[in-house]
């Protein structure tokens, strides 16, 4: 199957971008594309999960194209992200989760209790507005400089798509184990994935409408020091 076709897997349209194998490898497309061309459907537990977080992701785009750049750029306190940089750290982190369940697909690892614990944790942080920096091993995470907002939409829509792929290639067998790792909340199975993205995605969400309430009120803006508070 050529790279350039556009997949349909489990009514998902996927269309890798021009830069796939840099992303996650060519060793590693040629193992997707093989599980892909098997015909395999993508599982259905990893179908609601991605329709809940494409809903949630345009729903978010909407919410930012409506901001002024002067909110898209406030920053609520010297350590903290500004809309557009909280928006590039959730495509990083995206990224890092697509790359791990692509290169663990097949694991064996099973799911101990004390991931599910830890998981369990960490997603009910992540639906809170409790402040956290990011944790030691999630570096790759962390924003980089200011982008334009249309911008940054694009590689998030184009970095999905590299996740549909990825799950696309998983059997149900492969989707029983850990193979994706939070330095914190442990291992997950792919769909345990999916469900910590859906909970990062709210925690800064709420984390982005905190900037864009102090920027309404007239809060002076906060002069970026460091990258560690999320």
């Amino acid at each position: 199957m050529a790279m350039e076709l556009t997949l349909v897997v489990g009514g998902h349209s996927i269309w890798p971008p021009q830069k796939l194998g840099r992303t996650l490898g060519s060793g590693v497309i040629r193992s997707l594309m093989d599980g892909v061309e098997k015909g395999r459907k993508m599982i259905g537990k990893l179908v609601r999960s991605l329709k809940r977080l494409e809903r949630d992701r345009e729903s978010f785009f909407e919410e930012l194209r409506a901001l002024s750049a002067k909110e898209l750029h406030f920053r609520a306190a010297e350590k903290s992200w500004s809309p557009l940089e909280v928006l590039d750290h959730l495509v990083r982190m995206e990224k890092l989760i697509a790359a791990q369940l692509a290169q663990n697909r097949g694991s064996t690892r099973k799911i101990l209790l004390k991931d599910r614990l830890r998981n369990l944790a960490v997603r009910g942080v992540m639906r809170s507005s409790m402040r956290v920096t990011t944790p030691k091993g999630a570096e790759a995470s962390l924003p980089g400089d200011e982008k334009p907002l249309e911008m940054v939409l694009t590689e998030w829509a184009a970095q999905r798509q590299v996740l549909k792929l990825v799950l696309a290639s998983f059997a149900a067998e492969d989707t029983r184990y850990g193979t994706f790792r939070h330095p914190v909340g442990g291992w997950m199975t792919a769909n345990g994935s999916l469900k910590f993205i859906d909970s990062h995605v709210v925690h800064h969400r709420l984390q982005v409408k905190r900037a864009v309430r102090m920027a309404q009120s007239g809060a002076k803006p906060a002069m970026y020091r460091e990258k560690k508070a999320g």
